[in-house]
């Protein structure tokens, strides 16, 4: 794309240089074309056009006396000449001009192939031979392109980018008749995949959609088109999130701080702030005052006594410095201002927009790889935390932390798997990142701040302003008088409360969230009370660990923490389990114990790429393949499930891996040998990109399973195990990719005999992992709906769902059929005597279960104010549960009927890579 500009336009041309270029390109010429009504003489698809009428000859007048009658003849003959002539010209000169543009609007290297052709059909018609795909070939593009949209929209493309290419796409397979725009599907798979950005709009749509198609007198024409639909999306977008104004400033003396990091006053010298003016006339720092202090004239106490702190003295020496200054005329004026414009403020009303407190941007920290810290303050073993509803100010924390919504809370965007917050040696999960207003006080009363890219933890034991956030707005903390000033000491902008050992900014007690509200939202509670023990027998176990041998079973509470293996029952064989039947018959093949052994943990990796669902099919969010990797001496697994094994997605994929190994696993471990097959997808880029960094490459011969040894069997290991919790769960099969992550973590913590009846995990990290937290997957699951009206208390109170995997220790991957997703969540109750297995033998869908368990499910409305869809206290669901089931009185419980919680907040879902 080019563009050509001028003072009163901008016009944006196409260069034709590649095949995908073509549709665009022929497009700007027949749009000119067209209209000047030659499209028909420079049509390339036509072999012969026609060509165009000569050009009119001009009448020639009779000789000798004229009549009348001879005379107007010959002034009508030379009117039609006229026209046809202007006729004429104008199509020729439109053709000239057609051939002229074709020329430069091309690469250079393709002038050549037209340089001996002088009209422009003859050119058009040789860069459509040369350059223009055929039509098999565009639907085959088209189709890759319709493709790559129906997954979910890549995070660094922007949603405006976004739809132009579904109509672009669209459009073009609409021109190419191709079967996907006939019936509405197309339209079905772009509300299925805008669910995604917002459910609401889409599922309204869709529902709407459906009605249509299932009515047979409507024909394909009535349904809505793509571009109608791309175009309410965009409208109800705007409305729902409009673009935000820049934030307003407080008092004389606060800056602003721009993009670049540098400080704009917000009240000049010479007027009112720069959100009062579209521009300040200067927007350097303020110099040095008469008074030897760096601060704008109406900022001075010598010349604004509004600023004056408590127990300020007048100095009798720079007093004197401000007569003899006023001796000059210019300065005399200056200060005059200052004044004058103090007053005229001062009489005013104050403003209410929130003082901008810390950087717009965070600083050095990649949003999407950071760890946050911050210092962890003592406090008592109290049941109450006394700061849970405070703000306090934190000189050693890097992040700002907020625990509830119930402050003024502006969402931004949800947080990635990766993305904790580390107090202490403990880790805490962040559910989102928004924005916060809160109110401070401040030498002329209280005021509010808006502090950005706040981290939200739900229940976290106090809200944690961070000072280092706020250096960038050269906002620095005086502990000696305990408040925050700007620039200088004598610039206060906040003003804070010291108690027991900490400093707290926040001032209005009528806006802070009720104490008792939160602490049933209480994620984060010092504790020394280990989580309780999972309890299960022979059975369950082999269940819970997908499938494991009897001997695996035997060792398992010698080498894992948080679980009790309960009855005398010894383990099943696999020939007594139905599903290790279906599972586990396969072809053995003898190998030889490798030549080279590793001896440490990483040393040596084996890799490999396994289809996760057989040809033209898709997990629910597109994966189709798995890169799996296996550590030959610690039996470590990873996987990362893919779309597609071209090689821009699996090279990145493999040296995320390493990256993790080296980084995550400990930097202890460096990955020295990767042995692989010969997948096309990785090439020689890849082998060279490991010699560079000093890995070395071995790979199998080509046809020869039984050379790849260690990556062969560790996939099949995988594949069994996913198999198996598929089969005993009945989960449906495109959740493949999330039973496939939930069988490594299972296989990183169940003993190996290899491993002397160790843990990989434990030979990795060298203690026994806790599996406290786990449970049977398939079974059912209750996570507390936040959608539903406060007036609706009928309602049931949770979705029914079913446990998929974990993302940690206390974050679980729950299957909502009613709204087929897979969503991220703390807030969750099991029950393992019930599965989907069971509930799909027995035709028993969730709406029934819904109904079946109203009573369970309705749920006391929390006191506090929240948004997201999937947040909710134990401590009411566990005692509304256990007083239905008591007074129910059961008496056919089963030796499975366990109920499982922990709480805390949640976030939108996505598929992690690996499960640590």
């Amino acid at each position: 794309m080019a563009s050509v500009e001028t003072q009163r336009s901008t016009k944006t041309v196409v260069i034709l240089t590649k095949p995908e270029d073509w549709s665009l390109w022929l497009f700007q010429h027949k749009d000119k074309a067209v209209s000047h009504g030659v499209w028909e003489y420079c049509n390339p698809a036509v072999s012969t056009p026609p060509t165009l009428t000569p050009k009119p000859e001009r009448p020639i007048l009779p000789d000798g006396d004229l009549t009348a009658e001879v005379l107007q003849v010959q002034r009508m003959k030379l009117s039609e000449w006229e026209w046809k002539y202007k006729e004429w010209h104008q199509k020729d000169k439109a053709l000239k001009e057609i051939c002229t543009d074709v020329t430069s609007t091309i690469s250079t290297s393709l002038i050549p192939l037209i340089q001996n052709d002088a009209t422009a059909h003859a050119r058009l018609a040789k860069l459509r031979a040369h350059i223009a795909p055929s039509d098999p070939t565009r639907r085959r593009e088209l189709r890759v392109k319709y493709d790559a949209l129906r997954s979910p929209k890549p995070r660094n493309t922007s949603v405006d980018k976004w739809l132009d290419e579904w109509i672009r796409v669209t459009d073009l397979m609409a021109m190419l008749d191709m079967p996907e725009m006939k019936g509405g599907q197309v339209q079905e798979e772009f509300l299925v995949t805008a669910n995604k950005l917002h459910e609401t709009w889409a599922t309204a749509e869709l529902r709407k959609l459906l009605d249509l198609q299932e009515n047979p007198a409507v024909k394909d024409l009535d349904l809505p088109t793509i571009n109608t639909l791309v175009a309410s999306f965009r409208q109800f977008l705007r409305i729902i999130k409009p673009q935000g104004s820049t934030f307003g400033t407080f008092g004389a003396s606060l800056g602003i701080a721009d993009s670049s990091g540098s400080t704009k006053a917000n009240t000049t010298e010479e007027g009112p702030s720069q959100n009062q003016k579209p521009q300040a006339k200067h927007n350097h720092p303020p110099g040095k005052c008469i008074c030897l202090e760096e601060h704008w004239y109406s900022n001075c106490p010598y010349i604004n006594p509004a600023v004056r702190r408590a127990g300020w003295t007048l100095d009798p020496e720079i007093e004197a410095k401000f007569k003899k200054a006023k001796k000059n005329p210019r300065i005399a004026k200056q200060l005059q201002r200052a004044a004058e414009r103090q007053n005229a403020k001062a009489t005013s009303e104050p403003t209410t927009t929130p003082i901008a407190f810390d950087a717009q941007a965070y600083g050095d920290h990649q949003p999407h790889s950071m760890a946050c810290s911050f210092q962890a303050f003592s406090t008592n073993h109290v049941s109450n935390p006394p700061y849970i509803n405070r703000w306090i100010m934190d000189p050693g924390s890097n992040v700002h932390v907020i625990n509830s919504k119930s402050w003024r809370w502006t969402h931004t965007r949800y947080s990635t798997a990766d993305e904790a917050l580390y107090a202490g040696s403990q880790s805490v999960s962040i559910s989102e990142w928004g924005n916060v207003i809160i109110p401070v006080r401040t030498p002329n009363g209280i005021q509010d701040i808006q502090l950005t890219h706040v981290a939200l933890v739900e229940g976290f034991f106090a809200n944690i302003l961070s000072l280092s956030r706020c250096k960038d707005m050269k906002i620095h903390f005086d502990s000696g008088k305990n408040h925050l000033y700007q620039a200088t000491p004598n610039n206060v902008v906040a003003l804070l409360d010291y108690h027991a050992g900490h400093w707290l900014i926040d001032a209005d007690d009528g806006k802070r969230p009720n104490a008792n509200s939160l602490q049933s939202m209480a994620a984060f509670r010092p504790s020394h009370d280990p989580k309780p023990h999972l309890k299960a027998t022979a059975t369950e176990a082999h269940h819970i660990w997908a499938h494991p041998g009897p001997d695996t079973i035997r060792h398992l509470e010698a080498a894992v923490r948080g679980f009790k293996l309960q009855g005398s029952d010894p383990p099943q064989s696999w020939k007594e389990c139905e599903d290790c039947i279906l599972t586990k018959m396969n072809k053995q093949i003898s190998r030889r114990t490798p030549d080279t052994v590793s001896t440490r943990p990483f040393e040596r990796i084996a890799i490999d790429l396994v289809y996760l669902v057989p040809q033209g099919e898709e997990c629910y969010n597109g994966d189709k393949y798995a890169l799996h990797a296996v550590c030959q001496f610690s039996k470590w697994h990873e996987i990362s499930c893919l779309p597609n094994r071209l090689k821009t997605t699996l090279i990145p994929a493999v040296f995320n891996l390493i990256e993790k190994i080296q980084r995550q696993l400990g930097y202890k471990y460096v990955v020295i040998i990767i042995r692989s097959d010969n997948e096309k997808g990785l090439g020689r880029d890849f082998a060279a990109a490991c010699k560079s960094i000093g890995i070395k490459i071995e790979t199998t011969a080509e046809n020869t399973d039984e050379q790849k040894g260690l990556q062969e069997a560790a996939g099949r290991t995988i594949m069994q195990r996913t198999r198996a919790l598929r089969i005993s769960s009945g989960l449906p099969k495109d959740l493949t990719n999330e039973l496939a992550v939930a069988a490594v973590q299972l296989l990183n913590t169940t003993p190996v005999h290899s491993l002397g009846w160790k843990t990989s995990h434990e030979v990795v990290f060298n203690t026994k992992p806790s599996v406290a937290h786990y449970s049977p997957i398939g079974c059912r699951a209750y996570v507390y709906r936040r959608d539903i009206k406060a007036a609706d208390k009928t309602e049931p109170r949770a979705h029914i769902g079913y446990l998929v995997g974990y993302d940690s220790s206390n974050i679980y991957r729950v299957w909502i059929p009613t709204l087929d997703r897979v969503i991220r969540t703390r807030d969750v109750i099991f029950k393992w005597q019930f599965s989907y297995k069971d509930d799909k033998l027995n035709n028993i869908t969730t709406n029934k279960i819904t109904e079946q368990e109203v009573e369970t499910l309705d749920l006391e409305q929390p006191h506090f104010t929240a948004t997201a869809k999937d947040l909710y206290t134990t401590e009411q669901l566990d005692q509304h549960l256990e007083e239905i089931e008591i007074s129910a009185a059961y008496s056919d419980r089963s030796p499975m009927d366990l109920t499982k919680g922990t709480m805390s907040p949640s976030r939108s879902p996505s598929q992690s890579a690996t499960i640590n």
